[in-house]
């Protein structure tokens, strides 16, 4: 599997913090999962410090960066160019013999691991389900009718939803393409959503939130009313995630200070 952190200017800072998380978290050298960063296209690959590489280098086979070759700013119209562009390059490097992963995990820097094992389980239950695309996944009742776009999906999901090459830049990515990808992907038992934690409309609970038992209540939801235990949560827009899994784990604190907006 290859795990992608996806970056803007205005978030490249907590992405760091994750990267560097992401690397100190992992108990041993992990063959399995290769790490990427990928930057929005007017971004320079040297603002990914060597220390940082270096750090992931330790512990995964390969380290790679890129630049979204889709052009894009703002909300969602530079979220859906940096992420479908990570994707876009995924598919490209998979099929030109660069890349040799089946899956891309593409995650946001507001996401955080809950557990040292996080990655092999994800990249496992990926595997196991043989889904096109598997990750938090809502049905109408729930809000919106939608797997989030930090996610796992297969390097031939495009096959099924060609679609996703044409998002319309005032629509995010991971909603126009909706009702394709509760057709044909599966809801995650390890990939959970706690959009915006932080901010006002939804307050920062306490790091034992974190690790909390969760279920969905949409019961058409196929994972409606089990007890989960995710080993990935995204949707935190401050620090306070990335501190409590230092603090939980016993691993050094952050550089970086204050939050992203």
């Amino acid at each position: 599997m290859l795990a992608c952190i996806m970056a803007s200017p205005m978030d490249l800072p907590q992405g760091l913090e994750l990267a560097k998380l992401w690397a100190e978290i992992e108990p041993e050298f992990n063959p399995h999962v290769d790490i990427a960063f990928g930057l929005r296209f007017d971004m320079d690959p040297a603002t990914v410090p060597g220390e940082i590489v270096q750090m992931l280098e330790k512990k995964f086979s390969k380290v790679h960066i890129f630049k979204s070759a889709l052009i894009g700013t703002g909300w969602p119209h530079g979220c859906n160019a940096l992420e479908t562009g990570a994707y876009s390059w995924f598919v490209e490097n998979r099929r030109g013999g660069v890349l040799d992963s089946d899956y891309l995990f593409m995650c946001e820097p507001d996401t955080i691991p809950l557990r040292p094992t996080w990655l092999n389980e994800i990249r496992e239950e990926a595997y196991a389900s043989g889904a096109p695309i598997i990750g938090a996944y809502f049905t109408a009742e729930e809000g919106c009718a939608h797997i989030n776009g930090n996610c796992v999906i297969h390097k031939d999901f495009w096959r099924i939803c060609p679609e996703i090459w044409q998002v319309p830049p005032m629509n995010g990515w991971d909603v126009y393409i909706g009702k394709k990808s509760l057709e044909v992907g599966k809801s995650s038992r390890l990939i959970w959503q706690d959009y915006r934690l932080g901010k006002p409309d939804n307050p920062w609970k306490g790091s034992d939130h974190l690790w909390e038992e969760k279920s969905y209540q949409g019961p058409n939801n196929p994972l409606y009313g089990q007890k989960l235990r995710p080993a990935m949560l995204h949707g935190i827009k401050t620090l306070e995630g990335i501190d409590a899994v230092r603090a939980r784990y016993g691993l050094s604190n952050r550089v970086t200070h204050g939050n992203i907006s």
